[in-house]
């Protein structure tokens, strides 16, 4: 525990790209420090004792009488089982990863990421992206590099998608010089047979980002929050064209706070922003939802409810009315853990967030910065992630995880 907290303590103090005060930024990037808030692998947390329930009336039934049955429950209720796959070829954490159709197979594909040094930086960055096909049972087959590599490293950045259509934005990328904060866009479109089809360089964002999220919603893109020196409130939008690379970025309404290492997805045509942190690592329970005029525009963002304690570099997944998070890490500065609490709540009429309560079958292992738990045929994927060793140090993983969900 006390190597842990070490750890934790020397990531506070330098960025996960560098710690001398040297000045080798390339021109068109923005200098970053990272700070990943690091602890030891923690179980998941108990859940809370039900209270104890009021005695039932003494008064038989009436003779014949109908008994009401309970709605369904369905995906509320839903249970959750783990089992390994394959693993990727490389240790990984940072990435991204996404599952594309073909029209006779369907691949879970994982882009970049780094594999971490003992004090949670960069040991290695990579281009690669790696593709695996999902058999009939949900499975994985063997692990494959796909045909195109990213046009350069890249890790820390968000991802959204729309069918086959993948985009891939800010983050960190790495060159002769070292690492730096990226403006880059990527986009890859996936063929009807569920190989890469094209993988090409968009024009750059306006402004670079670390560990934002990126929403596609109504043909357009949403670059939310992040980090530069510290945690940032900016959001912007791509309005998209024609073509996956025809995108035009403006500046649109702030969030109400600054928020990074943060999840998102969207529920009923709304984009919902949770978990992560603002200024000093302090976590922030707060859930923000996007707010559009009658054209669909972004004007503002309200609170919608909260998750207590906030998670860390967790992932989202909205599944028909219910909001689900998959790991990351809890708490702050000594006090901070990695997870593998899987958690779920339920969104109210309103679209509000109901409390959140952990699911039974957590995550075989605690583990942060898996930043997506893509969803395919009743079965969540999860990739790769950051650990702590035996011995207390950071590390990434190269395990995968299959969950498959039983709605009763």
């Amino acid at each position: 525990m006390f190597r842990h907290r070490l750890a934790l303590a020397a990531a506070l103090v330098c960025s996960a790209i560098a710690c001398d005060d040297t000045d080798d930024t390339p021109m068109d990037a923005a200098p970053i420090i990272i700070v990943d808030a690091e602890m030891d692998a923690a179980p998941p947390l108990d859940a809370e004792s039900a209270a104890d329930a009021a005695p039932l009336d003494a008064m038989p039934p009436a003779e014949d009488a109908a008994v009401d049955a309970a709605p369904p429950c369905g995906i509320a209720c839903a249970t959750l089982a783990w089992a390994d796959g394959p693993p990727r070829p490389r240790v990984s954490d940072h990435h991204t990863t996404f599952i594309a159709r073909g029209d006779d197979e369907t691949a879970l594909f994982v882009a970049g990421g780094i594999a971490s040094d003992a004090q949670g930086g960069i040991s290695d960055m990579t281009p690669l992206i790696h593709r695996a096909v999902i058999g009939a049972d949900g499975s994985l087959g063997e692990w494959h590099e796909a045909k195109y590599p990213l046009p350069f490293p890249l890790a820390f950045h968000g991802q959204a998608q729309i069918d086959n259509t993948i985009w891939l934005a800010a983050g960190v990328s790495v060159d002769r010089q070292g690492p730096f904060g990226s403006r880059a866009v990527v986009a890859i479109t996936v063929a009807p047979d569920a190989r890469l089809d094209r993988v090409e360089r968009c024009d750059d964002l306006p402004a670079p980002a670390v560990h934002p999220t990126l929403v596609p919603l109504d043909g357009r893109l949403y670059l939310i929050g992040g980090t530069t020196n510290a945690p940032i409130d900016q959001v912007l939008v791509g309005e998209l064209g024609d073509d996956p690379c025809d995108i035009t970025w403006s500046a649109g309404p702030s969030l109400p706070a600054t928020r990074s290492h943060h999840a998102a997805g969207v529920y009923d045509g709304r984009i919902y922003v949770l978990g992560g942190f603002s200024v000093g690592q302090a976590p922030d329970p707060r859930i923000w939802r996007s707010v559009h005029d009658d054209t669909g525009a972004l004007t503002g963002w309200e609170e919608v409810g909260a998750v207590d304690p906030a998670p860390w570099t967790s992932s989202a997944l909205v599944i028909d009315d219910t909001l689900w998070l998959f790991g990351g890490g809890e708490g702050q500065g000594f006090q901070a853990t990695f997870v593998n609490t899987v958690r779920r709540a339920t969104f109210a009429e309103d679209g509000t967030v109901g409390p959140f309560s952990p699911v039974d079958a957590a995550l075989p292992i605690a583990r942060s910065h898996v930043h997506q738990t893509p969803l395919f045929d009743g079965r969540v994927y999860s990739v790769g992630g950051r650990v702590f060793d035996d011995a207390g140090a950071i590390e990434s993983t190269d395990r995968v995880f299959i969950g498959t969900l039983t709605v009763p």
